[in-house]
């Protein structure tokens, strides 16, 4: 399960949420005040949710989501003082709605916990589905690039491992990836 780290502007509002969690089976990673210190924590980790609230002591949530890796949700509380404030925060947050949840607080303690199983689950599934995205993609890309080995082998007379050199070296003078080289040989004349 991913990790769970906590960051408020009072901290005091933070130690109560990790009590209540931890009361509720739930590990608390961190607790910090400072956007900066929570996204140091998450390059760390592989995956979880941050709990924020709308300012922390160095940034407000919109510049703090710009930030947050793709391996991590955001649960917003938000009190009655942001709502004026909250929706342009918010329009500016880029992220997907299995990844963002806004809870206005006071919380139901039940619709919290649920809000953030959602959560945890939504981030624990993408985590958990990467690596077989990239291997599907992986293998088509192989498919790709042995056509255009065997296309210069064919054209050009090399071996596999000169082909197979051959793309390489010109996909990285290029700063291309090598399937979209191996693609632009298949598509012309080389």
């Amino acid at each position: 399960m991913g990790s769970l780290i906590l960051v408020m502007q009072r901290q005091l509002t933070s130690e109560k949420i990790a009590g209540m969690l931890k009361t509720n089976g739930f590990d608390v990673y961190k607790i910090e005040t400072s956007g900066a210190a929570v996204l140091s924590h998450t390059h760390q980790l592989d995956c979880g949710v941050v709990i924020a609230s709308v300012k922390m002591s160095d940034m407000f949530i919109n510049e703090f989501a710009s930030f947050l890796p793709k391996n991590f949700a955001l649960c917003l509380l938000a009190t009655g003082q942001d709502m004026p404030i909250l929706d342009q925060l918010v329009s500016d947050i880029d992220l997907d709605e299995s990844r963002f949840k806004v809870l206005k607080m006071p919380l139901s303690k039940q619709a919290f916990l649920a809000d953030l199983m959602s959560l945890m689950q939504a981030v624990e599934n993408s985590r958990i589905s990467k690596p077989f995205k990239k291997k599907l993609r992986r293998h088509e890309d192989d498919e790709v690039i042995s056509k255009a080995k065997a296309k210069l082998m064919q054209t050009r007379a090399m071996s596999e491992p000169e082909a197979h050199r051959f793309i390489q070296k010109y996909a990285m003078d290029n700063g291309m990836a090598l399937v979209d080289f191996a693609k632009k040989i298949l598509e012309s004349e080389i």
